[in-house]
């Protein structure tokens, strides 16, 4: 890793020493020009490209509008967005103000397999831009969505780098199966999450049918789409950048030392009636600290996690081109060191674990004639990672159960300490067991190609894109074992000294090789389209039909997915105020039975451009309005798991042996049935209806909000739970559910640069969603109904805190879970076989309680401020209405089978006497206990939360310094990401309760353009 670190960092200086070289020419002959850039309303157009096609000088704004560029005086100045031109106008003076004649809601947005017009659009799209997450420095390029979008419901999968992914939902749960939404790169299904961030241009969230409606049955849960960086007309830009930092756990749990531990297991076991577990000189050893060999104290969680790790990250990138040529080249390396500590103590080999990711791309697009256009995209990622043997997770995990005083982390002749029963040194753990190599590649090409025909219709062109992409993954296993060692005594060696005497447990051996583990997705996917664009008076018409064929190879898997159907949009546009969308697709899946593999998936979107009205187009207060309406069916083919090929009747081969003939002791193999076929089994179909408006007003402001309302049907449900095990087999999954999801989404925008110097920006989105399952097939031995409760509903109990003595519990329900006594949690009897209180707590008064994990809102929102030179930006995000089951959550669980460790939490907050039901966890104990760690509203924690996610402090480096030095533009900056939360979670983190914790990072680092 260091080496490519080396690597990158030779090729960033020659970069800089070369086209600093290289512009010497061009500034001698030109002279300097500064300008502002302002949308139609006055606001400042940032990030467009200004440039001369004569010398090809090209700059960008910056967030206040701002340019400099050296130019001739009179020549003629284009600005552009993307492949976008805005304006043209001649320069004659040293100072230029351009006013676009187009409004920002007129840039084009990727949509599905298109880009519309903003203005245009009729559904509810949402986008942003790579300005809105270049101040993000993130292991994982998932995380720049966090609170980006109002539609748009993320949830952290990890913590460690690389294994740090998310989970993302489109307004919401509309399924209780899976409701992952469809990725796609530059229109080809693909995870962004292999992406590094400095390659990607925009995201865009389709969120209602008529934006989804084209993907058929892969459109209900939403669609994601990442469109990379692609090259300009004009003189090349070079990018280069490097950051440098540390990162730390947001929050990390602390336990008890072990003369705390020591104590409480003791008094626990006397109130119990057991003996006391430790003798008093033990704890008198573990109070004075002075014997660690024979009374250990250790505090395993900062023995073995370093206080922060390393983290680098570095790219490069050239992007310009001609009429005749475009290209974008980029390259990109990150590393991220692991928080583990004591890795290094063996010979040849590190147990850290860490991650290091290479990207690169190349874009490039060519006019091969006046008619034809012809684009070449390849794209990459080389990822490694290392992991320790024992697996992360299961460290994290151990770490959390250790108490202080279970083992010595060595003995006195260096062994590992441990004893029969606890053989789970952290220590041995982490040296002793080995280590894992992951190497993973990925790799497309995208080829495209694009051909008018003007000669046989005006406006007709056809096109084909053909896209490949592999990912391959193969992970290397070094295996090693190790003993422990327990101190059973002393003995008197041959030079007369006492030394300890040890029993060893296990077997020590040697890493070795152990196996090697890989898989590989590959796909290949083809697009055929026909597209008509003609304008006709004051009649806009547009029409695209689609052919689409892909096939996905995964894993291991011998049967491919294959997905092929026609896809199309028809829009009409009347006199720049009315627009009508019609999009369609007929698609199938060859998931399903081949009688009927395909569905019919259609919507309609219309938009009306009320401030082109002669009623409110005077009005100076409002300078854009357009409302939004749709309504439409799409579909979702997400099996959540289960089996494909459900039409197909399943069968094992050996688990089942059969005698034949006179010898018993021979069997013979024989099938078996695995599950019934279902051949009439379906994807989920999805109806959306959404109403939305746009709004810029006061210049300054803009406003979207929208509602929605979606019916999904035919959900995939299983019939295990309403049959007997009597049946012998498994009964087939049926469509039969139904969910209605519903839901209101605002986002606010303000930018205004308030003088020359002072510029203030603000961007803020808020999203609610709630859903409600509408049919669930179940019998009647489900005790508590999910109709009428939410997908992801939590079911417990309603606690009425603690049991106060014997008097309490002979006056309470009867507990039918176990024998309870003073100090156990106390549930409420609502409910029992005939549905009414029956004088005990069982089963029956199990219901629905609190709020789900998945929040019901989600909100976000960013401030840019600068002043002159200096800027600053940050951006929070967070969640309301939603809890955190803690039940089986180690710092919520003290010694759990008895011997398991006890956190600060739980040793401040555990029933006694004193506390009474003012404690937040139940009475202490060594027992298996059925009755106080049920789901219930007890450890239902409130998992709300706001986090300042990210904030950059920087400095733009005047330009009358940049120009001696004959660079464009460059920064310096400070960073950091996850930096604090404001949340009621005590003891954890709102967002990663447990395992590798959330990690806040700091970084310092430059941006430079040539």
């Amino acid at each position: 890793m260091k080496k490519n670190i080396i690597k990158m960092s030779k090729l960033i200086l020659m970069i800089l020493i070369l086209f600093a070289g290289s512009s010497q020419a061009f500034a001698k002959t030109y002279q300097k020009i500064t300008g502002i850039v302002k949308n139609g309303d006055q606001s400042p157009a940032s990030n467009v490209v200004v440039f001369e096609a004569k010398s090809g000088a090209i700059v960008t704004t910056n967030s206040n509008g701002i340019f400099n560029i050296e130019n001739l005086k009179g020549d003629r100045l284009t600005i552009k967005k993307g492949n976008d031109i805005l304006k043209q106008i001649d320069v004659d003076s040293s100072y230029v103000e351009i006013v676009l004649d187009r409004l920002f809601e007129d840039k084009k947005v990727t949509v599905a397999f298109d880009n519309q017009k903003r203005s245009e659009m009729t559904g509810a799209v949402d986008v942003i831009n790579y300005d809105d997450f270049d101040n993000m420095s993130v292991t994982n390029t998932h995380h720049v969505t966090q609170g980006q979008f109002a539609g748009l419901t993320t949830r952290l999968d990890g913590g460690e780098p690389g294994s740090n992914g998310m989970t993302f939902l489109v307004r919401g749960r509309g399924s209780f199966n899976s409701n992952k939404p469809l990725m796609l790169i530059d229109g080809f299904e693909g995870n962004f999450a292999h992406l590094s961030s400095d390659e990607i241009e925009s995201i865009t969230v389709l969120k209602d049918a008529v934006s989804t409606a084209m993907y058929g049955m892969r459109g209900a849960n939403g669609v994601i789409l990442v469109t990379t960086k692609k090259g300009f007309e004009g003189k090349t830009k070079f990018t280069v950048s490097g950051e440098t930092g540390i990162m730390k756990p947001s929050e990390l749990p602390n336990f008890v030392n072990a003369n705390q531990y020591a104590s409480l297991v003791n008094q626990t076991m006397m109130n119990e009636g057991l003996l006391p577990r430790y003798t008093n000189e033990q704890l008198q050893a573990y109070q004075a600290g002075n014997d660690p060999y024979n009374n250990p104290d250790i505090d395993w969680m900062d023995e073995m996690l370093r206080s922060s790790a390393m983290y680098y990250n570095a790219s490069a990138q050239a992007r310009g081109g001609s009429d005749r040529l475009k290209f974008f080249v980029m390259g990109s390396y990150m590393y991220a060191d692991g928080l583990l500590d004591h890795t290094e103590e063996n010979s040849g080999y590190s147990t850290q674990t860490k991650f290091g990711r290479l990207n690169f791309r190349s874009n490039v697009e060519v006019k091969v004639n006046e008619n034809t256009d012809f684009a070449v995209g390849f794209g990459g990622r080389l990822e490694d990672r290392d992991d320790p043997q024992v697996g992360v997770g299961d460290f994290m995990d151990n770490l959390y159960a250790t108490p202080a005083n279970r083992y010595v982390m060595y003995n006195e002749d260096g062994s590992f300490g441990g004893t029969d029963k606890y053989r789970n040194n952290p220590m041995a753990q982490m040296v002793g067991k080995g280590y894992k190599e992951a190497h993973n590649r990925t790799f497309n090409v995208d080829l495209r190609l694009n051909h008018k025909m003007d000669y046989l219709l005006s406006g007709l062109s056809a096109g084909v894109d053909v896209s490949f992409r592999n990912y391959f993954s193969v992970t290397e296993k070094y295996k090693a074992s190790y003993a422990v060692f327990d101190k059973v005594g002393t003995t008197i060696n041959e030079e007369g000294d006492e030394v300890p005497v040890y029993h060893q447990y296990g077997t020590e051996s040697p890493r070795e090789y152990d196996k090697r583990e890989k898989s590989q997705d590959h796909s290949n996917m083809y697009r055929a389209y026909l597209e008509y664009n003609k304008s006709v008076n004051e009649s806009d018409f547009y029409a695209k039909i689609i052919y689409q064929g892909d096939k996905y190879v995964r894993g291991n898997d011998a049967e491919p997915y294959l997905y092929n159907g026609v896809s199309a949009r028809f829009k009409y546009g009347y006199k720049k105020k009315y627009f009508a969308e019609l999009t369609a697709s007929y698609n199938g899946s060859n998931a399903y039975n081949p009688d009927d593999q395909y569905g019919f998936f259609p919507a309609l979107g219309v938009s009306w451009i009320l401030s082109n009205e002669d009623f409110i187009k005077e009005n100076s207060a409002i300078n854009f309005m357009k409302l939004r309406a749709s309504f439409g069916k799409t579909g979702s083919d997400l099996l959540d798991g289960y089996r494909r090929f459900m039409y197909l009747s399943n069968y094992n081969a050996g688990d089942d042996k059969y005698r034949f003939g006179t010898n018993k002791l021979t069997t013979y193999d024989g099938l078996s049935e695995q599950d019934i076929a279902n051949p009439d089994a379906k994807w989920e179909d999805s109806y959306m209806g959404n109403i939305g408006v746009d709004v810029r007003f006061l210049t300054n402001w803009n406003l979207t909000v929208d509602a929605f309302y979606e019916r999904r049907i035919d959900i995939l449900q299983s019939l295990d739970n309403v049959t007997s095990d009597m049946i012998g087999i498994t009964l087939p999954r049926i469509n039969f559910g139904e969910v209605e999801n519903k839901g209101v989404e605002f986002t606010l925008a303000y930018k205004n640069q308030v003088t020359d110097k002072l510029f203030v920006g603000f961007r803020g989105n808020l999203g609610y969603t709630r859903n409600e399952i509408k049919e669930y097939y179940q019998g009647d031995n489900v005790i508590t109904p999910r109709i009428g409760n939410s997908v992801g509903q939590t079911y417990g109990y309603i606690t009425d805190g603690f049991y106060a003595d014997a008097n309490d519990i002979a006056n309470s329900p009867i507990n039918t879970f176990d024998n309870v006594q003073a100090g156990d949690v106390k549930y409420r009897d609502i409910s029992g076989p005939n549905g009414t209180p029956d004088g005990q707590i069982d089963k029956y008064d199990e219901t629905a309680i609190g709020y789900q994990d998945v929040p019901e809102i989600h909100f976000g929102f960013q401030l840019d401020l600068a002043y002159g030179n200096l800027y600053l930006n940050a951006m929070f995000d967070g969640v309301a209405n939603r809890d955190i089951m803690m039940n089986d959550n180690d710092i919520y669980r003290p010694l759990r089978g008895g011997y398991d460790n006890i956190s600060d939490f739980a040793a401040n907050n555990y029933w006694t006497p004193e506390r009474g039901n003012s404690a937040l966890l139940p009475r202490l104990t060594v027992k298996d206990n059925y009755n106080n760690y049920k789901q219930s509203t007890l450890y239902q924690v409130n998992g709300n939360y706001i986090r300042l996610r990210s904030a950059e402090l920087g400095y733009k480096i005047p330009r009358k310094l940049l120009n001696n030095l004959k660079i464009a533009d460059a920064k310096l900056f400070v960073r950091g990401y996850n930096i604090f939360s404001i949340d009621n979670a005590k003891g954890v983190d709102p967002e990663i309760q447990k395992g590798y914790p959330l990690l806040k990072s700091y970084n310092m680092g430059v941006k430079v353009q040539f």
